[in-house]
């Protein structure tokens, strides 16, 4: 693997046989702590040690791989295109080396996830409750699924599973496709039922989104190393050509990056908002809203989750990829995925 990538470089390329193979664990933990003190600690090392590491291995491929900036160490074009062959060899050698059955009863593991604050209302809570049951060992990191490295971050091994709407993604990812849904409404309780376009563009309107053009979102995607996922919480082209056939220019309110802000203001401000229904049903039995179908079609949405096809085989990840879908399934299913909502 990692013999291919470096014969790419022709002549300036070192041999394969000279190459310090314990160079590598220094160059992961850096590329991951983009710091020297703190990929020290993650090897349990000294920072000179990783530092003379680092002179090594510039040495050995003749490239600078990080420079000092204010922020930290930043990897240069090469390291980041050695980076995910680099973090997938060493997972090989790794599970290789380390290859046991994974119980979850007894094991101490900690799994990485990214998701929005949306999937993460709808599945954290499940999530700690299935592992207190089967896997009281068991740790949970979660990290926003919204940041603009995502792919990089799975590619580095920081992240296990991402949970999302995708639109593409790269050979070396897999996708599952887990559960669908359609948007619908969440008003104060009380307020008028909306049936039809021309209601809803007169209402003070609210919509989730997390990244525009301004962030360099196509279409309502925004793509990073080959994978694509949703931005927009809402099926944006769905509401201008409905308020368009009305003879309406569609212009919301508010838009926000946070859904968990919507139920409050929803009822404090009087707002009418567009979310996904599994989450407009999890806010009408914890706020005083109300449910209503959309007043016009929808495209119906997909979630699924993501994962670096070096983890097919992880005993660990197989089970907690299971529990996600599982749960993610279920959440859904119980949100009547694609009836609509009562009026």
């Amino acid at each position: 693997m990692l013999a291919r990538l470096f014969r790419q470089y022709g002549s300036m390329a070192p041999s394969f046989k000279q190459l310090d193979l314990n160079l590598l664990r220094v160059f992961a933990a850096v590329m991951e702590e983009r710091s020297a003190l703190r990929a020290s600690r993650l090897l349990c090392t000294s920072q000179s040690a990783v530092s003379h590491a680092l002179a090594r291995l510039r040495d050995q491929l003749g490239d600078d791989l990080f420079l000092r900036t204010r922020r930290g160490l930043k990897p240069t074009a090469r390291a980041l295109e050695l980076a995910p062959e680099i973090v997938a060899a060493l997972a090989i050698v790794r599970t290789a080396v380390e290859r046991q059955e994974f119980d979850p009863a007894t094991s101490d593991r900690t799994f990485t996830l990214a998701a929005s604050d949306a999937l993460s209302i709808l599945t954290v809570q499940n999530l700690l409750r299935e592992f207190g049951r089967s896997a009281p060992g068991v740790s949970l990191v979660v990290k926003p699924g919204t940041r603009v490295d995502l792919g990089e971050m799975i590619d580095l091994g920081r992240i296990d599973v991402a949970l999302g709407s995708f639109s593409e993604w790269p050979e070396h990812m897999r996708f599952d496709p887990m559960a669908a849904y359609r948007d619908v409404l969440i008003s104060p309780i009380g307020s008028t039922p909306i049936e039809r376009s021309d209601q809803l563009h007169s209402r003070r309107l609210a919509v989730v989104s997390v990244g525009g053009e301004e962030e360099g979102a196509i279409g309502g995607f925004i793509y990073e190393r080959g994978l694509g996922r949703r931005t927009e919480m809402y099926d944006k082209a769905a509401l201008e050509r409905a308020f368009r056939n009305c003879g309406l220019i569609p212009r919301p309110l508010l838009a926000i990056p946070h859904a968990l802000l919507l139920p409050e203001l929803v009822v404090e401000a009087n707002l009418t908002a567009i979310i996904p229904h599994p989450l407009g049903a999890h806010f009408c039995r914890t706020h005083p809203v109300r449910l209503d179908k959309l007043p016009y079609p929808c495209a119906s949405q997909q979630i699924g989750m993501i994962w670096h096809q070096r983890s097919d085989k992880d005993e660990g990840l197989i089970w907690f990829r299971s529990i996600l879908r599982s749960l993610v399934s279920r959440l859904v299913s119980d949100g009547d995925q694609l009836g609509g909502a009562k009026s």
